[in-house]
């Protein structure tokens, strides 16, 4: 089958490999339907990382099941479904720990083709725990947007540990910030606060219910928020990007209260060391936490999504500004995310 493989540094290809087959009866065989580039997978083909050179890749996606595994009950050949960004190891001590979500079968394998979905076809893993049905009244714009940018972004929200009535400050409102910030407003914050500078997602910020937005390139962001909170501290703090990690976790230390949370799900790919204001927390002892969250996965946490946007409570499509037809146009989309248009947030490719 094609599949577009990581070939080396700035280097991908299409290739033909070898067809996913069956490696456990809980399996399923599925064909992706429309996928779309990761923000984080330019950088991917920058670096080449050893982990994905000559795989395919590609994780976010949807797609028809075209078999299944002897021991699957639930899904069935021509099933329209979501694949699992985060295809969790749920027959494992981790899983019983509650943390199957740190034990991904993308990870064990070595595998070409073995959960990339930028193929024409893709192997997924305990098909009963890590796919998701989708319903009709869901588009397929909604349906791509579900498993990694609402699911990463309303994970965060949870994690932050949001109440009625908080401030939080969402820094970097990309399609994941963006989501992490109607999260937050799901979750009762009275306000949020939006760090970004493209009007693209100024506009889908507002739509989305985020209360005041700061542009990072008019001025420094502490006095910028300062300003708005009339001097005020936050009380949460989600870090969705930037450039800068020591910078914006210094700039998220200083902002946020003490006792507050600061959770961040982006990946400062470029920074080795981190360094934090110390006497921002008065040197460890003023309960500010610092957290890592990686997005839920799994399929119960995928119908939690499906069923918000099912009642309408949140519309991911509003993220999709750009859309292509065909499997090999997933190359056009890559270089479209790496471009930095100021007018992309997500590319849906089409791949029939």
């Amino acid at each position: 089958m094609k599949g577009l493989v990581l070939a080396g540094k700035n280097h991908i290809e299409w290739r033909d490999v070898e067809p996913p087959k069956l490696k456990t009866p809980f399996d399923a065989i599925a064909r992706p339907l429309v996928v779309t580039p990761c923000s984080g997978d330019p950088h991917c083909i920058q670096t080449a990382q050893p982990v994905f050179l000559g795989k395919v890749f590609g994780h976010e996606g949807i797609g028809v099941i075209e078999e299944v595994g002897s021991q699957v009950k639930d899904f069935k050949a021509g099933d329209l479904v979501i694949l699992p960004t985060v295809p969790a190891v749920w027959r494992s001590r981790m899983a019983q720990e509650g943390l199957a979500k740190l034990m991904l079968y993308s990870t064990d394998t070595d595998d070409v083709g073995y959960g990339g979905f930028f193929a024409e076809h893709t192997l997924v893993a305990d098909a009963d725990m890590n796919l998701a049905h989708i319903p009709e009244n869901i588009t397929m714009e909604q349906a791509i947007i579900i498993p990694d940018v609402l699911a990463t972004g309303f994970s965060v929200a949870e994690a932050t540990d949001i109440r009625f009535g908080d401030t939080v400050l969402v820094i970097g409102i990309g399609p994941i910030g963006l989501m992490a910030a109607r999260g937050a407003v799901l979750k009762g914050a009275a306000h949020v606060i939006g760090v970004g500078s493209r009007a693209v997602t100024f506009e889908a910020a507002r739509k989305l219910g985020v209360t005041d937005l700061v542009n990072y390139k008019e001025g420094d962001i502490i006095e910028q928020v300062l300003d708005l909170t009339h001097g005020q501290l936050v009380d949460k703090v989600i870090i969705a990007g930037g450039a800068d990690a020591s910078q914006i976790f210094g700039a998220a230390m200083t902002l946020v209260r003490m006792g507050g949370i600061i959770s961040s799900l982006a990946a400062f790919l470029e920074n080795e060391t981190v360094t934090l204001p110390n006497n921002q927390w008065f040197y460890g002892s003023r309960d500010k936490t610092i957290k890592a969250v990686q997005s839920q996965g799994g399929r119960v946490y995928l119908e939690r999504l499906i069923a918000m946007v099912s009642a309408g409570r949140i519309d991911p499509s509003i993220v999709v500004t750009h859309k292509f037809h065909g499997l090999d146009k997933v190359t056009d989309a890559l270089d479209l995310m790496a471009s930095r248009d100021q007018t992309i947030m997500k590319a849906a490719v089409f791949t029939e």
